[in-house]
């Protein structure tokens, strides 16, 4: 049982990345953060690993060295959100949009992306 509720949790995501990733340390369960808003937001250097993130937003967002391994990621919205050095391995991107954004440098291996939307995105490196 978590001992952060879930806006705690986003709240430590936006804003004390350092905070959150010593919390994800030490609590290894599925942590449910579904249909939360991440929109226009900079994340960086997180451990995101094994979160249920189904039906989010990162829209318009700035994303770096994040790590969403092993996360379902199904129909979240990533469109024109910037990912740069982020790993998927292992994850769901079911339905996923990626629609106009900008992934580079990220790790995709063993990512189901069927139904996914990659309408004008940019997979340069990647």
């Amino acid at each position: 049982m978590s001992q952060y509720s879930k806006e705690e949790l986003v709240d430590l995501i936006i804003n004390d990345s350092s905070a959150f990733n010593d919390y994800r340390a030490s609590f290894d369960d599925e942590i449910d953060l579904t249909e939360t808003h991440f929109n226009n937001c900079t994340l960086n250097d997180l451990n995101l690993n094994n979160i249920d993130f189904s039906g989010s937003t990162f829209s318009d967002s700035e994303i770096s060295c994040v790590s969403f391994s092993d996360c379902d990621l199904t129909s979240v919205d990533f469109t024109r959100a910037s990912l740069v050095e982020c790993d998927f391995s292992e994850s769901l991107l079911t339905g996923a949009d990626l629609s106009y954004a900008t992934v580079s440098y990220c790790n995709l291996t063993e990512t189901d992306v069927a139904g996914a939307t990659f309408n004008g995105t940019d997979f340069s490196d990647t």
